[in-house]
């Protein structure tokens, strides 16, 4: 009877567990906000970890979190075309947790017509950067990028326009 009850009581934490994770955050006609997933976290993770490791063997140095904006630039300098996708989303990632400790953002998952992304969000507002395809995009185009200028374009228009966003 005892072992029922703990599984009975197992199963239910587990179903309020998966209503809570599952229940958004915010809704509109046009998106819904969702706390991360587990798989979620596991997936920054993984392209978190990718770009780690392309960075230390192109530089040959010893990695620390947060990269630094000089040694994610050398490595992003070093990759190209051919450079494996994960990798390069890897840098994306790189940068919102840059932005996500200077500026008190949050790796949030947002759903619209399009699909689900992670992207980071301003905190309680629906402001938001979608920085994992920031340098892939850029890369395919052959651009040249200098991550000092995206992050300083990114952080100006926040401070113009943040106030225009709805909050939740």
């Amino acid at each position: 009877m005892k072992k029922r009850f703990l599984t009975i009581l197992s199963i239910l934490m587990l179903i309020f567990t998966m209503n809570i994770n599952s229940q958004p955050i915010y809704k509109d006609k046009q998106m819904t906000i969702f706390n991360l997933t587990t798989e979620d976290k596991e997936q920054l993770q993984y392209l978190r970890n990718e770009a780690l490791k392309f960075i230390k063997e192109k530089t040959n140095k010893e990695i620390k979190e947060p990269v630094s904006i000089e040694k994610l630039q050398t490595a992003i300098n070093l990759s190209n075309k051919n450079t494996n996708q994960i990798i390069l989303y890897g840098f994306g990632v790189l940068i919102g947790d840059y932005f996500i400790e200077k500026h008190k953002m949050k790796w949030l998952a947002v759903e619209d017509e399009y699909g689900k992304d992670l992207v980071i969000f301003v905190e309680k507002t629906l402001y938001y950067v979608g920085t994992i395809t920031l340098i892939s995009k850029r890369i395919e185009k052959n651009e040249k990028i200098d991550v000092q200028y995206l992050i300083s374009q990114i952080e100006k228009h926040m401070k113009e326009n943040l106030k225009e966003y709805k909050t939740y």
